[in-house]
């Protein structure tokens, strides 16, 4: 029941995104938004997808996507609430660089220390 709450929420993260980008497609906003939607999207679906049996290495697709969640969420604030007293691209830029690395070495880990060994299955 849960991996279906994933995967409602999963698909109308995507088409609440979809829907705001397509209203005003050069609208800075509704692109960050579209980013963080499409990313909770494909986080929210590989983990319901996870919770199914059979297919346990969709975590590591759900760990990558997830790791991008936190600066796409502060990209899409800091552009929604714009303040000419604070800078924060700098940050942006420097967290954008790292988060691939942070990610990348997130699945790395869990592939090679957390692993579940294949298990022996019965023919049918």
């Amino acid at each position: 029941m849960s991996a279906l709450i994933y995967l409602l929420v999963g698909g109308l993260s995507g088409v609440l995104g979809l829907k705001a980008w397509r209203e005003d497609r050069t609208n800075r906003v509704r692109q960050d938004f579209l980013l963080l939607a499409s990313l909770t999207m494909i986080a929210y679906l590989a983990f319901s997808v996870y919770l199914a049996p059979g297919l346990p290495d969709m975590r590591f697709l759900w760990a990558f996507t997830a790791c991008f969640l936190p600066v796409a969420t502060f990209q899409f604030l800091d552009h929604f609430f714009t303040s000419e007293a604070l800078d924060n691209r700098p940050l942006l830029r420097k967290m954008w660089l790292f988060t691939p690395i942070v990610a990348i070495s997130c699945v790395g880990v869990g592939f090679f220390f957390f692993r579940e060994p294949q298990k022996p299955q019965v023919p049918i």
